[in-house]
């Protein structure tokens, strides 16, 4: 290929395995769920009809949250779903990487 390029456009030199990036990557994901459960573990935010922002835990009003404490478990919460969506985004990625790799995959028949 020119410029001794990859199929993928990259330099075959510069490209990483897969399981090079695992570990970072894990890092992250461990690191970001143990920050967003400890942060929410008193329970989650919740709003009244009215609109008043609370703690609620299993049901329980705990206490009235201020604004910024709403936000901030809010913010929480949304952190604890995404890194999951990122773990099976990697996982993905990894697994076409390898596919890639592989070459053309020759058809019997």
């Amino acid at each position: 290929m020119p410029g001794g390029e990859g199929r993928l456009g990259h330099r075959p030199e510069a490209r990483r395995r897969p399981s090079e990036r695992s570990p970072p990557v894990l890092l992250y994901l461990f690191l970001n769920f143990v920050l967003a459960a400890g942060t929410l573990r008193e329970g989650e935010p919740r709003t009244t009809p009215d609109g008043r922002p609370y703690l609620d835990y299993k049901g329980r009003h705990v206490r009235d949250l201020s604004d910024a404490e709403y936000r901030r478990l809010s913010a929480a919460e949304v952190r604890l779903f995404t890194g999951h969506l990122i773990a099976f985004h990697g996982i993905a990625t990894i697994f076409f990487i390898w596919l890639d790799r592989r070459g053309p995959v020759a058809r019997e028949g």
